[in-house]
């Protein structure tokens, strides 16, 4: 399965302070320092994720010369594509010299998340997931219904879940400027950071709601007047490091990160 990931994101920012000299993924609000007594950044930022996956699935051939048995090839079973965009408006507040606490309150525009049937060069036909016999469950699907095939989720042509339209999970953190390079030159600006994620959202919970007295397992936020939860009911922490160091009207950086997430009483 190939995939392809593409996000992209504006930013408008208030500032109560001095004009900022780090890159913006290293800067942080300070307190106490001379002509900076006091700090605040306001930003509100638009994300946008767009995700794209070809499912495949192995499928025969028609025997050849050189092959008389026949063979296998990849079929392009399925196509899958996300579109999220998301406000995120951010507040982080200098608590001493190069420390700051910070917080974010994402609000989902949309997260809408589409199938087809693949159209590559070997598409898989009939589709299998028209094709399959057993339920999610993994009992056979019922004989007296649509002929004992029941799809695991509907496709044909295409299928949209939607997502959205409410406050995303609220994010809590603080961050340290090791380093200055504006202080000391001769060392870049380091950051360090921890944010802990809580699981605020709504729980989206994808067979809430499904018809399973039909084939095809319709789910109810299919129709776009009725957008499904985006919660996933689950704690994350991320730890972070980030360099930065201006080069006359550049400002390049290098950031590292690692995310640990565990179960809440609501995943």
């Amino acid at each position: 399965m190939g995939r392809f990931r593409l996000g992209l994101f504006t930013a408008l920012t208030l500032t109560l302070a001095g004009r900022a000299g780090a890159a913006e993924i290293t800067r942080v609000a300070s307190r106490g320092e001379p002509g900076r007594p006091f700090e605040l950044h306001v930003t509100l930022r638009w994300d946008r994720l767009q995700e794209q996956a070809q499912i495949t699935r192995e499928v025969p051939t028609a025997p050849t010369a050189d092959n008389p048995a026949g063979g296998v090839t990849d079929g392009d079973e399925m196509r899958y594509t996300r579109s999220l965009n998301t406000v995120v408006p951010r507040v982080a507040l200098g608590v001493t010299e190069d420390v700051e606490i910070h917080f974010e309150w994402p609000y989902v525009l949309g997260d809408d998340r589409m199938w087809r049937y693949g159209s590559g060069p070997q598409p898989v036909s009939p589709p299998t997931i028209d094709t399959n016999t057993v339920t999610a469950n993994g009992t056979p699907c019922d004989p007296t219904v649509n002929g004992g095939v029941c799809p695991l989720f509907p496709v044909a042509p295409d299928t949209t879940v939607y997502h959205g339209g409410r406050a995303g999970d609220l994010k809590a953190g603080v961050a340290w400027g090791i380093f200055n390079d504006q202080k000391d030159p001769t060392k870049p600006f380091w950051l360090v950071g921890l944010d802990v994620t809580f699981p605020t959202a709504a729980r989206y919970d994808p067979i809430s709601g499904r018809d399973f007295t039909s084939a095809l397992w319709v789910s109810p936020h299919s129709v776009p007047g009725n957008p499904a939860p985006v919660g996933e009911k689950v704690w994350k922490w991320d730890l972070q490091t980030a360099l930065s160091r201006r080069m006359g009207p550049m400002d390049p950086y290098v950031k590292a990160h690692l995310t640990v997430m565990s179960k809440s009483s609501g995943t």
